[in-house]
């Protein structure tokens, strides 16, 4: 039965409705104790078909993914995030050591897997995947839709923008769409100070910039010790930049979660750190 599924799909080149469609519930992200609103504090998790999402597994496996940038971190084998979390340290702790004023600014974007144009993922993934795939991976995010239960019954609601919640392949394509932003928006980083030579690869990375799925992190380094004002001043100018290589894509920051967190060093060695 399986079998004939198969041929049948790819003979069609229509996959089940049935794998596109996500059933949604709510679980507590605290201890009902913990809770002291109704409804607050809620989680919503999505569940799938999961030979659809084998099924859609299996043909991005057998895509041309191209490889993730130097800095790049997170839903990839081996990169985990406490090796982003240590690049900043470390970094951070050289800057210091030669007394070197800096800042780094922590970045959030604003549901970031679900925001993603539908447009802007058909421009990446279709240069991706195999040709004989184009069809049917297209299908996987245009025709999603979720099921949401309610007192009157389950409500079921088409999905216009990003990965089908709860798909094992929406993380990957979010980080081949933002790959292209975080490219474009390393490139406008004109500071050389915290570029190196990779010893391997011999190309050149930044390593003031880390990424997390959807959690930037960036350095910038001061000639002289920085006034309040013009750390102000630089955190506005790459909150424009960041937004003009975002914006294209759907995308938006929550600037309410964005972190500061500066370093100047005065006359004499004396150091001084602050986070806002």
């Amino acid at each position: 039965m399986v079998f004939k599924c198969l041929c049948l799909i790819r003979h069609t080149n229509v996959a089940p409705m049935q794998w596109h469609c996500s059933k949604s519930f709510s679980l507590p992200k605290k201890h009902p104790a913990e809770v002291k609103v109704a409804y607050d504090c809620q989680r919503t998790v999505h569940s799938l078909d999961p030979v659809g999402k084998a099924y859609y597994k299996g043909l991005l496996n057998n895509a041309s993914i191209p490889p993730p940038l130097m800095f790049e971190y997170a839903y990839l084998k081996g990169r985990r995030r406490e090796s982003a979390i240590k690049q900043q340290l470390i970094t951070s702790w050289r800057l210091r050591s030669n007394k070197i004023s800096h800042d780094t600014t922590s970045y959030d974007m604003t549901n970031a897997f679900a925001s993603m144009l539908f447009e802007v993922i058909d421009n990446v993934m279709q240069f991706i995947v195999e040709p004989g795939d184009w069809l049917l991976m297209r299908q996987r995010y245009h025709q999603a839709s979720t099921c949401v239960p309610t007192h009157e019954g389950d409500c079921y609601y088409q999905i216009g923008s990003g990965a089908l919640p709860g798909d094992k392949i929406g993380a990957d394509f979010f980080r081949l769409v933002f790959q292209r932003a975080i490219r474009e928006w390393v490139s406008k980083d004109k500071c050389k100070m915290l570029c190196l030579a990779c010893p391997i690869t011999e190309e050149v990375v930044n390593v003031g910039k880390s990424a997390y799925a959807d959690d930037l992190c960036s350095k910038h380094v001061y000639n002289n010790t920085p006034t309040p004002c013009e750390i102000q001043d630089k955190q506005t100018k790459w909150d424009e930049v960041l937004d003009e290589c975002i914006v294209s894509m759907g995308l938006k920051q929550n600037k309410q979660k964005n972190r500061c967190d500066s370093c100047g060093v005065w006359q004499g060695g004396h150091q001084h750190c602050q986070g806002g």
